[in-house]
């Protein structure tokens, strides 16, 4: 009995906290990350602020967590669509395409930055926690690429997946001024990337992968 209370009791948590985050989602998208306070998410939650407060201790963490809950979808994303026994150059194509159609499904106001200007400590931490982790994916996908030799050997791959994570940083910017086919865009930032890294298959050839 007690077990099956104590479960009870997880559920209704663990649906409220999805809750809270999804009311605070709706307000990011709406508004973006300034002006948002407790009690406009207790609101929108429709929860009680003291409820709030037991889950989340200010506004700031409830940020986080939507921030958090936004880069798990996405990396699950990619371990869904990114096979792992597919070359290096094909996963850097997918990743790059993921990253497109990602942006390109944001509403703009996504696209003014709402992740990096003027956030919190709180939130910029959790921003830089979930760019670690992606990476260092992007760091093994490198390392793959020089040892099957479709990358440079002089690659510095720590260093290149850094300017890799600039670059497709930057794309949401570019993917909501633009009126470019969006696997048209994604193509071209293929071709660039590839060239540069020395990568020799020409872009935009996953007849079976990502995007179509």
């Amino acid at each position: 009995m007690t077990a099956s209370w104590d479960r009870t009791v997880a559920d209704h948590r663990a649906s409220t906290r999805s809750r809270i985050i999804a009311a605070a989602m709706a307000h990011m998208l709406e508004h973006g990350m300034a002006g948002a306070s407790m009690t406009a998410i207790a609101e929108s939650a429709e929860v009680s602020r003291p409820t709030l407060y037991k889950h989340f201790p200010d506004v700031d963490h409830i940020m986080a967590a939507v921030v958090e809950e936004e880069f798990a979808a996405f990396r699950a994303r990619v371990d869904i669509e990114l096979a792992p026994d597919w070359p290096a150059i094909r996963k850097l194509e997918a990743l790059i395409r993921l990253h497109v159609q990602q942006y390109g499904s944001e509403p703009d106001r996504l696209g003014e930055g709402s992740f990096e200007a003027g956030i919190s400590p709180v939130v910029r931490e959790a921003v830089q926690r979930q760019l670690a982790d992606h990476h260092a994916r992007i760091v093994a996908i490198l390392q793959d690429g020089i040892a099957d030799g479709s990358f440079r050997d002089d690659l510095d791959p720590d260093l290149h997946a850094e300017l890799l994570q600039h670059v497709l940083g930057g794309l949401r910017h570019t993917v909501h001024r633009t009126d470019r086919n969006l696997e048209a865009l994604a193509d071209d930032v293929s071709a660039l990337l590839l060239r540069g890294l020395g990568g020799s298959r020409e872009p935009g050839g996953l007849q079976d992968g990502v995007g179509q």
